[in-house]
């Protein structure tokens, strides 16, 4: 059983029922999404010319709205973080876990306990996206563009601190 780390309701123009995504408020300062932690995808497709990631571009109304990320959010109760990085790639981009193959895995951790989990996984074969509402556009970026978006600060750190992602060693030739 996960226990969550105490949290806040989101102040919105909604109210989200208990069960649903909430801010952590962290004793080391930090706030994060997800009352059980949070996942994404980082989706890889091979491309004439080398390999491409599918980036979302948050929706204006979201947090960091504007800029790019991978599809993801929070886990919600009883998910393992494969499932809620799957549920969420499914809701933001419309891929299904089937279409995808997990290659590998990159986990953020805060010192209180939340987590951030990017499952690396390529394409087993073509796939169409389809943005929802918390996407202002979903995109497929040759690696070697990803570092010149508008990139949510926790993606760039992620992008960057792992220079195997740009060195292709992890994408399919």
């Amino acid at each position: 059983m996960q226990t969550p780390v105490t949290s806040r309701a989101i102040q919105m123009n909604t109210t989200l029922p208990e069960k649903l995504s909430h801010w952590v408020d962290c004793p080391f300062g930090s706030t994060h999404w997800g009352r059980f932690g949070a996942a994404g995808v980082l989706i890889i497709k091979s491309a004439r010319g080398g390999a491409e990631v599918l980036l979302q571009q948050r929706a204006l109304w979201t947090h960091h709205g504007g800029e790019w990320s991978t599809p993801g959010g929070a886990i919600e109760e009883g998910e393992t973080s494969l499932i809620g990085a799957m549920r969420e790639a499914k809701e933001e981009t419309g891929i299904s876990a089937r279409s995808l193959l997990v290659t590998g895995l990159i986990t953020h951790e805060c010192q209180c306990g939340w987590r951030y989990d990017v499952f690396i996984a390529t394409t087993r074969k073509p796939v169409r996206v389809k943005k929802n509402s918390e996407s202002a556009a979903l995109k497929w970026v040759k690696t070697t563009r990803v570092e010149r978006l508008d990139l949510l600060p926790a993606f760039r750190v992620s992008w960057d601190a792992h220079p195997y992602l740009l060195n292709g060693s992890v994408f399919p030739r």
